[in-house]
């Protein structure tokens, strides 16, 4: 479907009550009862050791007290200021917030598998250093809610047979349904997927500008060349799209090196050769304007990475994705962009694959700094507050296993410790990834209506129209946090579709002058 079709369809068979926000009797809150705000963490983790992952764990999602200089200690902290700090000098307390963290299915550290075996076409087991099977590692991490994202299946050559040998390791147990898809870096994961519509210009110029700092890293003056460059060294080309580029890229170097050469030559100056240059140079140009890189396949049937429809099948409903024509990282502030669905706003966006089906993106909020590993200093006092003032939500990324001394740093467990207390006080809700992203889908298309019959206030709650996977009817447990606000004085009757919901699926809370009925929100 595409874009175009998404809007025909919502203006056609998703208006009404349906994208309403309210209705004369009750109104559909925009977030879970009582928060004005919402705040997860979606954490890129790939390198570190299992160690370095589960104190990460023990310090975000429990209340355990880690002790000064013990090994968890000494993996999470460096900065000289936590000392200092009187209520830390002895120790930290865990902070207790319930967010998820991201895994791969194919890693030498943080992976359900070592690797794929192209030859055999097997998984191959992964064994820690204690002798536990990888498997069962991840598999206990799922189970304690420290992991509901996939950080694509991993690094490198990952077939389509890859991919669904990991996915039927997650299908073997209903706990390890992931819903959430996030694209690692495209140039090293081919099995990445969203559509390929950034042009080979910006990466050829890349690559141009950064050879002379790999030259001169590769001649042993490294130093120098990072401070040119972070990374110096030219991404590849994209599997099956690596020859183009290149004749592309002589092309460009000789029109200009030749065209110089003849614009300094006095005979040649007026003659064809800048003339010719000229014109080579500006096809070039065009050519790669025209021609988007190939990176991420996972969507392109006719690659051998192709996977969207076995991941699709598996569950996933929700993506991350770099670029592909909106903003999916928003730099230094908490907000997440929204746009208009009918009567609502969400920040959830439709994106057609290159396979010519749909997925449901989202975008999330960092840090300038490369690999957002200041983003927990986001939370401020301030950024926290606007948030409540504007009723939004916010994703916030980061790698927290790549700099883990960097993330927690005194200012980022300051951060942390702010975000708790404004999730004690009830004004912030802290949710896994998955859980938020699911919220997010059913308030913005839940279809409901509210009305008076025989003296009782009835709200009918109908289908979650799905824009993508079609209409469904929600279960009570996914209209978690689904909230409305009421000032009608009358008995309360929910019903689900023409079935009437017991009193203790739901709760009705007295606010001032309005009366709140809500589905209790996890986390």
């Amino acid at each position: 479907m595409t874009f175009l079709g998404l809007l025909l369809a919502l203006a056609l068979g998703g208006g009404g009550a349906a994208h309403a926000a309210t209705t004369p009797q009750a109104e559909l809150l925009r977030l879970p009862f009582p928060y004005r705000a919402a705040v997860t963490i979606c954490s890129d983790s790939h390198k570190g050791s299992v160690e370095q992952f589960e104190a990460v764990h023990t310090l975000v999602n429990t209340e355990a007290w880690i002790e000064k200089d013990s090994p968890t200690w000494r993996l999470l902290f460096a900065d000289p200021a936590i000392e200092r700090e009187p209520s830390w000098s002895g120790g930290i307390r865990g902070f207790g917030l319930p967010v998820g963290d991201s895994v791969w299915l194919y890693g030498s550290e943080i992976a359900v598998f070592e690797r794929f075996d192209p030859e055999a076409e097997r998984a191959v087991a992964h064994a820690h250093v204690d002798g536990r099977d990888q498997r069962e590692i991840v598999d206990s991490w799922i189970r304690r809610g420290w992991v509901d994202t996939l950080h694509t299946a991993g690094e490198g050559d990952l077939p389509r047979e890859a991919l669904r040998q990991g996915l039927d390791w997650l299908a073997e147990s209903p706990q390890r349904r992931l819903g959430v898809w996030v694209n690692h870096a495209l140039h090293r994961a081919p099995n990445g997927i969203q559509p390929n519509v950034d042009p080979l210009l910006p990466l050829v110029l890349g690559n141009l500008a950064r050879s002379p700092a790999w030259l001169l890293a590769r001649l042993g003056a490294g130093a120098p060349a990072r401070r040119l460059f972070d990374r110096p060294a030219p991404l590849p080309f994209p599997p099956g799209q690596r020859l183009l580029p290149w004749i592309l890229s002589v092309l460009l170097v000789s029109s200009v090196g030749f065209g110089l050469i003849g614009l300094s030559v006095p005979r040649w100056r007026r003659g064809w050769v800048p003339l010719a240059c000229a014109l080579v140079l500006a096809t070039t140009i065009a050519i790669l304007h025209v021609i988007p890189h190939r990176y991420a396949q996972g969507d392109d049937p006719g690659s051998r990475y192709y996977n969207a429809d076995l991941v699709r099948k598996a569950g996933f409903r929700f993506f991350w994705m770099v670029g592909a024509g909106y903003p999916f990282v928003v730099s230094e502030r908490l907000a997440l962009p929204e746009t208009d669905w009918g009567e609502r706003r969400s920040f959830l966006h439709p994106v057609e694959l290159d396979d010519g089906s749909t997925v449901l993106a989202f975008p999330r909020a960092s840090a300038r700094e490369e690999g957002g590993l200041r983003s927990l200093e986001l939370l401020t006092e301030a950024g926290l507050a606007e948030l409540a003032d504007v009723g939004g939500a916010s994703i916030l990324y980061t790698h927290w296993l790549n700099g883990t001394q960097q993330v927690f740093s005194a200012a980022g467990l300051r951060s942390l410790e702010r975000l708790r207390r404004a999730y004690r006080e009830g004004v912030v809700w802290v949710a896994p990834t998955g859980e938020l992203l699911r919220f997010e889908l059913v308030r913005t298309f839940l279809d409901f209506e509210a009305r008076i019959e025989q003296g009782t206030l009835v709200i009918e709650i109908g289908r979650v129209r799905d824009p993508v996977a079609g209409p469904f009817w929600p279960s009570p447990e996914d209209l978690r946090g689904i909230s409305f606000s009421t000032q009608s004085p009358l008995p309360i009757e929910l019903r689900l579709g023409n079935t009437s919901l017991g009193v203790e699926r739901f709760d009705v809370i007295e606010a001032g002058a309005s009366r709140i009925v809500t589905f209790p929100a996890s986390g």
